[in-house]
């Protein structure tokens, strides 16, 4: 679920959020106190709700051409129809490009050197930063995207925004 979706589960509606003068887009929100599993970035909101910002995760999946060519095709067409679902609900998410390794040891200065630093069994096929109510949410969200079905792999990292 996202923006101002309700899903059916708990305690949701679509609220206005202000901050300060601003008026934020709708987010999904939860009574105050409504769910441990939510207790992230609380935000004041017009009357006497509370305005809760979603979870994001990281997704990161894996997967090669063999394992792609090795799976049905309607079930590889329903996975690319999935992420066309998702890319429309508004999450980010793409194809991974070549990546840079960047290191700045004690700011004496920046270097760089191409490729990857992390190494699997399986090459990084994409990524995603999606939102969702919880962990299990977020798998569920994942389970039947191409990586997932294909032979591959898709992590789920939750993002915390304290830093």
């Amino acid at each position: 679920m996202r923006g101002n979706q309700a899903s059916g589960d708990g305690p949701t509606m679509a609220t206005v959020v202000r901050i300060g003068g601003d008026i934020l887009p709708p987010l999904r929100t939860v009574e105050h106190g409504a769910s441990p599993e939510l207790a992230w970035s609380w935000f004041p909101s017009t009357g006497s709700r509370e305005a809760l910002r979603m979870p994001k995760f990281v997704t990161i999946g894996y997967g090669d051409r063999d394992g792609y060519e090795r799976t049905d095709p309607a079930v590889r067409n329903e996975a690319h129809e999935r992420d066309v679902q998702l890319q429309s609900e508004g999450f980010d998410m793409g194809v991974a490009g070549m990546p840079v390794q960047v290191r700045n040891h004690d700011a004496a200065g920046v270097q760089t050197e191409s490729g990857g630093f992390m190494r699997s069994q399986l090459p990084v096929a994409g990524f995603a930063v999606i939102e969702a109510a919880n962990m299990a949410e977020a798998v569920d969200m994942v389970s039947n995207t191409p990586c997932a079905v294909a032979h591959g792999v898709v992590e789920v990292w939750p993002l915390d925004p304290r830093l």
